[in-house]
């Protein structure tokens, strides 16, 4: 996780599908009917390269599968995921020129071949407004009188998860949860959504690779939704799954000392606060009991500390308790068993401030 995240839609994306079994999953309830009968998903898997211009990089993620049709011939699956909230006409335009870059890397490892292998284009849609750009390349080409030819034709199909409703499927837990978060990210009552998704969350920790799963789509909610937000998220987690609270809160905070960032991190929660008091007694009382806890949380940990290396000094103990968040308290709380002096630990406490 020391990658820097400039594109969290890409990074979740190819996340979640570039687990084939997850993909298949998906392949046979979201592609039409026919098609996945005509498809054998058992040999699905994964070819490697991008075949989107680099100026459209931040727009479209992409990932081509290999599998068969039931006769045993090759065929692909291009999967093409936009990111954008609205359709961009040249959407018809764009699949051709993909598609045809998948069949030139065809040609060039299989000269002389044919007739080439069919491909299936799918794209993978999260925006707000229904898709409305015409899926036949026919479509988009000026109508003149008929000149006695076919114009170019090419159809692709669209998955519009603004038309599908939010789904639990237990058979499919992880692809269904992935696209409920891509549905719903950008949504401003995002906390509602995902209050209804902390039970999905739950059930998923208890599966061999959940919790795997569960920080992939804690770092996307992250990076998406901001820094502030991330904090009454993990207001949310309180007494809920306390595995799933434990790995919020190291996710992030491991995260963002990796990063450097968690000093930031500290200040802006104390300017929330701030505002917070600013804004009425209520809120007022509401920090204060999170001060409260915060408190309990310091001495915890410095109790533990003493326990495990002896006296502490005043300085060691001031320094800790400018620490303002259950997050990086909790990481501080699991690392310390690994620190082999006290010296260890305060490196680890100084750059967690920094």
């Amino acid at each position: 996780m020391t990658e820097d995240v400039t594109n969290p839609h890409d990074a979740f994306f190819k996340a979640v599908f570039g687990n084939i079994e997850r993909s298949r999953q998906f392949f046979r309830a979201y592609l039409p009917e026919r098609l996945a009968a005509e498809l054998d998903l058992e040999h699905l898997r994964l070819d490697k390269g991008s075949f989107v211009d680099e100026k459209l990089k931040e727009r479209h993620s992409d990932l081509l599968f290999r599998t068969a049709l039931k006769s045993g011939k090759e065929a692909w699956i291009y999967l093409l995921f936009e990111h954008q909230s609205t359709p961009h006409p040249d959407m018809p335009f764009r699949i051709i020129r993909y598609v045809v870059r998948i069949w030139e890397q065809h040609r060039d490892q299989h000269a002389g071949e044919h007739p080439l292998p069919p491909i299936v284009p799918l794209v993978l849609y999260h925006g707000k407004s229904p898709w409305t750009v015409p899926r036949l390349l026919s479509q988009v080409i000026e109508p003149h009188a008929d000149l006695g030819i076919h114009p170019p034709e090419l159809e692709y199909i669209v998955i519009d998860l603004s038309l599908i409703p939010d789904q639990v499927l237990r058979d499919r837990l992880e692809i269904e949860l992935a696209l409920t978060l891509f549905r719903h990210i950008r949504d401003e009552d995002f906390l509602t959504v995902f209050t209804n998704i902390l039970p999905l969350l739950s059930e998923l920790a208890r599966k061999s690779t959940g919790l795997e799963y569960i920080e992939t789509t804690l770092r996307y909610i992250y990076h998406v939704r901001g820094k502030e937000e991330w904090n009454d998220v993990v207001d949310l987690f309180h007494g809920s799954d306390p595995v799933i609270e434990e790995t919020a809160m190291t996710t992030i905070a491991e995260y963002l000392i990796q990063k450097g960032e968690a000093a930031g991190l500290e200040r802006g929660r104390q300017e929330g606060r701030q505002e917070g008091r600013q804004e009425g007694r209520q809120e007022g009382r509401k920090e204060g009991m999170e001060e409260g806890k915060l408190s309990e949380a310091h001495d915890v940990l410095l109790e533990l500390l003493e326990e495990q290396f002896g006296v502490l000094s005043v300085g060691l103990a001031e320094k800790l308790r400018r620490v303002q968040s259950h997050g990086v308290l909790r990481m501080l709380r699991r690392q310390r068993r690994t620190c082999r002096s006290l010296e260890e630990f305060e490196d680890l406490l100084d750059k967690t401030l920094r």
